[in-house]
């Protein structure tokens, strides 16, 4: 059962999402530049400021929203996605997730990986990845940061010198899913494939305890 604030969350980006499909065909095979990232932090939890900061530190541009992502995506991303697509990582809800997911399709960006971080009960978060198997290891690495694990995703999303691209399709969220519960943060990033590439497969879950 969705919560009232996720459905109110994913009804807003859905409405925006009806209002940018007919303005983004003309320009869904512009791109930017390879390597430009824009990071989203949700700003009402702790572990998106810790994320944003870390992400600050090491060069990226950083929006920190709220509930209100319907507002954001009209009046700042999508705007700027007419332009080109670049490349977004963040860590929010599931439900802002979804329809950023959603709403980035029809300028031709697609998801690299989503790593849902679940509260277990007791005190600790499991790390579940979502997308490329190359970055396997990384879910490791966040269970030994511990309460730091939101700055090593922050790394995770601006190591590199270009940022990567999807290697497989992956179907946006499903906010259904009895394991996405309402306590769960997600860390993502979408990003256009490379020139001509062709996406296989329509979903890979890779799963760690």
């Amino acid at each position: 059962m969705l919560s009232r604030r996720a459905f109110v969350e994913a009804g807003a980006a859905l409405a925006a999402l009806a209002a940018s499909r007919a303005r983004a065909a003309e320009h869904a095979n512009q791109r930017a530049p390879d390597g430009q990232l824009r990071v989203i932090i949700d700003r009402s939890f702790d572990e998106g400021l810790a994320f944003g900061a870390a992400a600050e530190r090491r060069g990226a541009h950083v929006d920190a929203v709220d509930a209100d992502l319907g507002s954001f995506w009209m009046r700042t991303l999508e705007p700027r996605l007419r332009h080109g697509p670049f490349a977004l990582a963040g860590l929010t809800a599931g439900a802002p997730l979804f329809c950023l997911e959603l709403l980035c399709r029809d300028y031709g960006l697609t998801t690299v990986y989503r790593i849902e971080h679940a509260r277990r009960p007791d005190g600790g978060v499991r790390h579940t990845l979502t997308g490329d198997p190359a970055l396997d290891g990384w879910t490791e690495r966040l269970a030994a940061a511990g309460a730091q694990w939101a700055a090593g995703a922050a790394e995770l999303a601006t190591s590199g010198a270009a940022v990567p691209r999807p290697t497989i399709a992956l179907e946006p969220l499903d906010l259904r899913a009895h394991e996405h519960s309402a306590q769960s943060l997600f860390t993502w990033m979408i990003a256009p494939p490379p020139v001509g590439a062709t996406l296989v497969g329509a979903a890979l879950a890779a799963t760690r305890p």
